[in-house]
């Protein structure tokens, strides 16, 4: 299985990467579907949520050393059915990121491939203030952190009714910096959460956690 590297953080929590390269016939042979995992990855009509349905199952399991089964709430967040962890998970094209965490840890990962495609929608989750640091130089870099710093905050809060605009504001920060602090605030919530950057095989890769309340 081609998993580029695992990474153990403080806390309890760990994170897997993988590139999905393989056919789905050939993933599909290190796995035995439950009846409702075989419902659910026979109804995807293209291969590539077949594989990301397939790989995202084994890296957790890789990374829990156990099998596991996913299964998501009310508001389409990913948890473990009968296990205490917390999972995130994150893919994009061919590149698949889960992060795991101990119970009363709330992990947020986000996984895109570099390119300037938020350039034309920066309006719609960055503040002006925000806007006035990203870097002329790195800009499609510095955007593309910004969109992944928000919604690795997304999958730590759990729902979706979440302005980015509003309700996430991230510190200023340059374009190479891997430490990256932002304020999420939402009714009676206002807490800071401190992020880590990396990229890795082109694809930038933002994660963050938080204690349960």
């Amino acid at each position: 299985m081609p998993i580029i590297s695992t990474k153990i953080l403080a806390d309890g929590l760990s994170i897997g990467f993988w590139k999905m390269t393989e056919s789905v016939d050939a993933l599909e042979q290190n796995i035995r579907f439950t009846t409702d995992e075989k419902i659910e990855f026979s109804a995807f009509s293209i291969d590539k949520r077949k594989k990301e349905f397939i790989c995202t199952l084994l890296l957790a399991q890789h990374l829990l050393k156990e099998r596991i089964f996913i299964l998501h709430d009310e508001h389409g967040k990913p948890f473990l059915k009968g296990h205490a962890e917390n999972i995130s998970i994150s893919h994009s094209s061919e590149f698949l990121a889960v992060m795991v965490s101990t119970q009363n840890i709330v992990p947020g990962i986000d996984v895109e491939y570099i390119s300037d495609r938020v350039e034309k929608i920066k309006h719609k989750f960055l503040s002006a203030s925000e806007l006035e640091f990203i870097s002329t130089e790195n800009r499609s870099k510095h955007l593309l952190t910004c969109w992944c710093v928000k919604e690795a905050i997304l999958k730590i809060y759990g729902k979706k009714d979440l302005d980015f605009k509003e309700n996430i504001k991230i510190c200023p920060f340059h374009s190479e910096d891997t430490r990256i602090s932002a304020y999420l605030s939402k009714d009676n919530l206002n807490t800071r959460i401190q992020l880590d950057a990396c990229i890795i095989d082109n694809y930038m890769v933002v994660w963050g956690w938080q204690k349960e309340k």
